[in-house]
């Protein structure tokens, strides 16, 4: 029997790739993920630190999925354009196993909270923006928002608290209202829904 992937899918990759290269990366970022969605981040503080993860297969597991989206021809991801240079470095580094740098493509990582509530099985397309002189590209994923930053200019000072690095990764619980980029697409859902 076959396994058929689930959800939205497109061929980009040979099945080597695909399911040798970058699912070991996958596995681990599915069980953080996982963990994360354990913890009851109605009742934590705003800055919680991601438990149990490994850097690199972490960083390789959300800059595929990046770099996915802006190969990729489906509509839903249009606003994803990494450019050549960006998309060759992140597949070669990603063909080769290559460990990032911490601020090379930092990664940051928020849990939006909608009237307190955590809803850990919702996704909402990408979205584009720039900070400073850098891309800036937002997701949520299982509830979970991974903002990307690419660009050549030194990281903003800001930022540089709350990215992905080798020994801590701080998960910011904010209310949506606190995320622009949010808070229209959570409105019209909780309204939808009668919250």
């Amino acid at each position: 029997m076959i396994k058929q992937q689930k959800g939205i899918t497109e061929h980009l990759l040979c099945a080597t790739c695909d399911n040798e290269r970058l699912q070991k990366n996958e596995t681990h970022l599915s069980r953080v993920v996982f963990g994360i969605h354990s913890l009851d981040l109605s009742r934590v503080g705003r800055i919680v630190p991601v438990p149990g993860y490994d850097y690199k297969k972490v960083k390789n597991a959300l800059l595929s999925i990046l770099w996915r989206m802006s190969i990729s021809s489906r509509p839903d991801f249009r606003d994803i354009d990494l450019g050549a240079k960006h998309e060759e470095a992140i597949r070669l580094a990603l063909l080769n196993d290559t460990v990032f740098a911490e601020e090379q493509y930092p990664i940051l990582l928020t849990a939006p909270l909608l009237q307190g509530q955590f809803y850990k099985d919702l996704i909402v397309g990408p979205d584009y923006a720039r900070f400073g002189s850098n891309r800036v590209y937002r997701c949520l994923i299982s509830g979970l928002v991974f903002t990307f930053i690419v660009g050549s200019a030194p990281l903003d000072g800001k930022a540089k608290p709350f990215i992905l690095r080798q020994k801590t990764w701080p998960l910011v619980v904010a209310k949506v209202e606190e995320i622009p980029f949010l808070y229209d697409t959570f409105f019209k859902l909780s309204r939808a829904k009668g919250i």
